[in-house]
């Protein structure tokens, strides 16, 4: 398994590493974005770690997106949930200290298993928004200003709320 460790390394954007990168780690750098198409070369690619950069939204990750089943976007400055479309194999999503206000944008991600998304500014989770996410068995919500969230509302039985 091919793994890219560049985490720390005071990079605005991203080398390029080996064509056959499953793991790549650019956490804690100064990445504000990621331009269209710069992971398509990864096709391999698994887990992404972009925590603790100036990321302000959900990078389109292109081609890169079809294997990805980890990524973690903490504590960056992500105001919205978007660009999930294509990453239908997600399995961990972190968003946990962002700016996030809304829960919303996962429709297509119906394998997410676990979701962090305390430490943002949730106010109101709606039905609909969790209903798609029938393999989730953690939700972290801690941190948020969430009145309230009712078990039956997740629809998911073996569901952690936390």
């Amino acid at each position: 398994m091919s793994v890219a460790r560049l985490n720390g390394k005071h990079l605005r954007d991203i080398p390029e590493c080996s064509e056959d990168l499953k793991e790549l780690d650019v956490s804690c750098n100064f990445i504000t974005g990621l331009p269209v198409g710069c992971l398509d070369r990864y096709r391999l690619l698994t887990h992404i770690y972009l925590s603790c950069n100036e990321l302000t939204g959900v990078p389109n990750f292109g081609v890169a997106s079809e294997q990805l089943e980890v990524l973690h976007l903490n504590n960056n400055k992500i105001e919205c949930i978007e660009n999930m479309e294509k990453l239908t194999r997600l399995k961990l999503l972190n968003l946990r200290g962002n700016r996030i206000t809304e829960l919303g944008g996962l429709v297509s991600n119906r394998e997410i298993e676990w979701l962090s998304l305390s430490g943002n500014a949730i106010s109101h989770i709606h039905v609909e928004q969790l209903g798609c996410l029938q393999t989730l068995r953690f939700l972290g919500l801690f941190g948020n200003q969430v009145t309230g969230i009712h078990r039956q509302e997740t629809h998911q039985p073996h569901c952690a709320v936390y």
